[in-house]
C-alpha cells in the first residue's frame, strides 16, 4: 500500500470513530416528532368547552347580536372552533328561554384553550367590540359557566355542519350525571357496554358523551325530532332499561329513575333537585376558584346522585353552525 494511500485509510477509520462517539453522546430518549404523534395515525381527542351564558333582563337579542356579528368570527381568529349554539326551550333553575345562551366550543388541548382565551381578551377589537355592544349597559348578569369536557373513547365522530341544511333543526337534550369522582367510571362504562345503543334502540339519536375535566360528572347529548316525539321514546327506553333490570333483580317493580322518589334506588337518576349552579369563571375564560371553577359538581351523597342530574332541552340559534 502506498503511503497516500495508507494515510486516506487512517484518516478514515478516525473519522468513522469520531462520528461513532458522537451517535452514541445523544440521550436515548431524544422525542422526535414521529414519536410525538399518535401511534394509529388519528389525531389526538380535542377537549370541549361548554358555556352557559345569563344575560340581564332584555339583554339576550343584544348578546345574539354579538355573538352574529363579532364574537364568533373572533373565536376562530384565536383558534378556537364554533360547535354549535343553543337557546332554551324550557327554563331551567335561574336559566330561562329569554336570559340563556348556551354553546360548545371545541379546542386542541387545555393549553390550547388558556393560550386562545389570553389572546382573545387581549384583542383589541374584542375590546372595541364589548365597549360598543354594552354603551346602554352590561348583557350578561353574571359571569359564564365554563366547563371543560373529555370526550369518551365511545364519543361520535364530528358532525357536519349543517346550518345551511333544509331538514328542520333538531330539539337537542343535554344531560349531565353529576356523579362524583367514585362513580363517574361505572356510569361510563354501563354507557359504554350497553345503554348509548339503547337509547338510538329507542330511536333517540346520540350525539356526544364526554366527562368534565375533573372526572365529576358524566355528559351527553341527544338529539330528537321535537318534544313529542322525546316523550314517546323516553318511556320505550325506560321499558327496556327496567327489563333489562328485571333479568338480573328479582323485583317485578323496580325503580323508575324518572320519578324523584325512585330515582336514589335506580340505578338512572331522576329529575332530582339539585343546588343553584354557580358560575365558574370570573371572566372570559378564567376558572372561579372559590366557585370550585372546574370542580363544580363534586358534591356526593348516600343514595343517588350526590350532585343531581342537569338537563336541558335546547334548539339552535339561527348563527348556529350545526342544528
Amino acid at each position: 500500500m502506498s503511503q497516500k494511500h495508507a494515510f486516506i485509510a487512517s484518516f478514515a477509520t478516525i473519522l468513522a470513530g469520531f462520528l461513532t462517539a458522537a451517535t452514541n453522546a445523544q440521550p436515548a430518549t431524544a422525542p422526535t416528532t414521529a414519536a410525538a404523534q399518535p401511534t394509529d395515525g388519528k389525531q389526538p381527542p380535542k377537549i370541549y368547552e361548554l358555556r352557559i351564558y345569563v344575560t340581564n333582563p332584555g339583554k339576550l337579542p343584544d348578546l345574539h347580536a354579538r355573538f352574529r356579528e363579532h364574537t364568533m368570527k373572533l373565536f376562530e381568529k384565536h383558534g378556537m372552533e364554533n360547535v354549535i349554539y343553543w337557546t332554551l326551550t324550557e327554563d331551567f333553575r335561574t336559566e330561562t328561554k329569554v336570559n340563556t345562551l348556551v354553546y360548545l366550543l371545541a379546542h386542541k388541548n387545555k393549553e390550547a384553550a388558556d393560550a386562545s382565551w389570553q389572546s382573545f381578551r387581549a384583542d383589541p377589537e374584542w375590546q372595541a367590540v364589548v365597549a360598543k355592544s354594552e354603551e346602554n349597559g352590561r348583557l350578561t348578569a353574571s359571569p359564564p359557566v365554563s366547563i371543560y369536557m373529555n370526550p369518551t373513547d365511545f364519543h361520535p365522530g364530528e358532525w357536519a355542519v349543517n346550518a345551511k341544511s333544509d331538514k328542520p333543526a333538531r330539539l337537542f337534550e343535554l344531560r349531565t350525571y353529576n356523579d362524583g369522582e367514585a362513580r363517574v367510571p361505572a356510569t361510563v362504562g354501563r354507557f359504554r357496554d350497553w345503554e348509548a345503543q339503547m337509547f338510538r334502540d329507542s330511536g333517540m339519536e346520540t350525539l356526544g358523551f364526554w366527562t368534565k375535566a375533573d372526572n365529576s360528572a358524566f355528559v351527553y347529548l341527544l338529539g330528537h325530532k321535537d318534544r313529542e316525539t322525546a316523550d314517546k321514546n323516553w318511556p320505550t327506553f325506560f321499558a327496556a332499561f327496567n327489563g333489562r333490570g328485571r333479568n338480573s333483580n328479582p323485583n317485578p317493580n323496580p325503580p323508575n329513575p324518572e320519578v324523584p322518589e325512585q330515582a336514589a334506588a335506580a340505578q338512572e337518576p331522576g329529575q332530582t333537585a339539585t343546588p343553584a349552579a354557580t358560575p365558574a369563571t370570573t371572566q372570559e375564560g378564567t376558572p372561579n376558584r372559590a366557585a370550585g371553577g372546574e370542580r363544580q359538581g363534586r358534591r356526593t351523597g348516600r343514595g343517588g346522585r350526590g350532585g343531581g342530574i342537569e338537563r336541558r332541552w335546547l334548539v339552535p340559534t339561527d348563527y348556529s353552525p350545526r342544528k
